[in-house]
């Protein structure tokens, strides 16, 4: 399903575009296969939709899918979810809150999605809510031994997002200023790769006045920066080099490593 990753970039009215195809009638034949198969086998084909860019055609599975399970909530997630790509805010903020209704205490991204697509402190509680899963979902991980950054990233994201959230509403400055401050130091502890929380920090000192602060803050994320694209750069390199490689000692058939061998 699309995911919110926790980012703070706001959803646009149809980032996604819906294909023009019209729907096919209730009779065809594809209408007629979608009535053989099972919740899952429809959710699947959705999936499958979606990573080919057939918007419509996974809205419809996704659709029937629910039909049969209405209150799955990885249906529902991934609904809302779609629909708030396409742009379909009413009906998205539909969807994602019967998720919310069906499983209030699981799945982050629905509250991250309803942070970005509701408006004044229910869009603050629904963020602050997904931030509170994602805490747990990062604690879980951590008590498994799980090496993974994914949901640190994401943390250290959604963490930034409420306190520049907290921020934009705020009518006095000095009244969110510690609330914020805390938590972007704490996305910096979570992930401290990110430039993010630096670069929210420096727009929080300069709304306090202090322009010195916000610069030298500004060029500390700047740094993060040019080294997450340096090791991006380098990653892509690895990967090139991997390939040549791979050319090089053949496609690891018994006959290629013999070619090699000669």
């Amino acid at each position: 399903m699309p995911k919110p990753p926790g980012n703070r970039k706001k959803l646009k009215s149809g980032s996604v575009k819906s294909s023009t195809a019209k729907p096919k009638a209730r009779g065809s034949s594809k209408g007629t296969a979608r009535q053989n198969l099972s919740a899952g086998q429809l959710f699947e084909r959705g999936q499958q939709a979606l990573a080919f860019e057939r918007y419509d055609a996974a809205l419809e599975c996704m659709r029937d899918a629910l039909q049969l399970e209405p209150e799955n909530t990885e249906f529902l997630d991934a609904h809302g979810a779609l629909l708030a790509e396409l742009g379909r805010v009413q009906e998205a903020v539909q969807e994602l809150q019967k998720a919310v209704a069906v499983s209030p205490d699981s799945g982050f991204e629905k509250y991250m999605y309803l942070g970005q697509l509701l408006q004044g402190q229910e869009a603050v509680a629904a963020t602050q809510k997904g931030v509170e899963l994602l805490q747990q979902d990062v604690e879980r991980s951590r008590q498994a031994g799980h090496a993974s950054k994914g949901p640190s990233k994401q943390l250290a994201a959604a963490l930034c997002s409420l306190a520049e959230m907290k921020m934009s509403q705020a009518e006095d400055m000095a009244v969110v200023a510690a609330e914020a401050e805390r938590l972007l130091q704490q996305a910096r502890s979570v992930d401290t790769s990110s430039p993010e929380p630096l670069q929210a920090l420096a727009s929080l000192r300069y709304e306090q006045g202090n322009s010195e602060e916000a610069l030298q803050l500004l060029k500390q994320s700047m740094q993060l920066w040019f080294r997450q694209q340096g090791n991006s750069e380098d990653e892509d390199n690895d990967d090139d080099d991997d390939d040549d490689d791979d050319d090089a000692r053949g496609d690891g058939t018994p006959e290629a490593e013999a070619a090699a061998l000669e």
